[in-house]
């Protein structure tokens, strides 16, 4: 590995553990680490044998109901696969199948304060992460804008 590489792979670590503790807050305000919930995303370049398809990413919130196995009906698990795009393997309702390819950023202000605003349409004079991906405007740390 040459020092390239290292700083990449250091960023895209670090960027992660925001993505985690933003989960994590996330999970802690609406009680679902309370109840036991975990969630686990991946990024992967795995072939599934059982499919013959490759599974490039993953987003699975669930809980175990005694420590080994899950319970499907509370469980929220979707897949990528390559050339496919995302599928719902699990949902609490039953629903299965295909996602939209993009998911769009919603409608919602979660402090209520103005019905008609569009998350995610504002310019920010803040540096964005590598990607330009935002997880919160209400947790980010001081130099990504401190939720300002």
């Amino acid at each position: 590995m040459d020092k390239k590489q290292y700083e990449e792979m250091q960023s895209i670590v670090q960027f992660g553990r925001l993505a985690v503790d933003a989960m994590l807050n996330a999970m802690k305000r609406c009680g679902l680490i309370e109840k036991g919930y975990w969630l686990e995303m991946a990024v992967r370049n795995i072939y599934l044998p059982s499919t013959g398809e490759t599974m490039i990413g993953s987003v699975r919130l669930n809980r175990s109901y005694d420590n080994e196995n899950y319970r499907h009906d509370e469980d929220f698990y979707h897949m990528e696969l390559r050339g496919k795009g995302w599928e719902i393997i699990d949902d609490p309702c039953g629903k299965t199948g295909s996602v939209p390819e993009v998911v769009k950023p919603c409608d919602f202000d979660p402090t209520g304060a103005d019905e008609g605003s569009t998350a995610g349409e504002t310019s920010s004079e803040h540096p964005l992460p590598p990607d330009g991906l935002w997880l919160s405007y209400r947790d980010d740390p001081a130099f990504v804008g401190g939720g300002q």
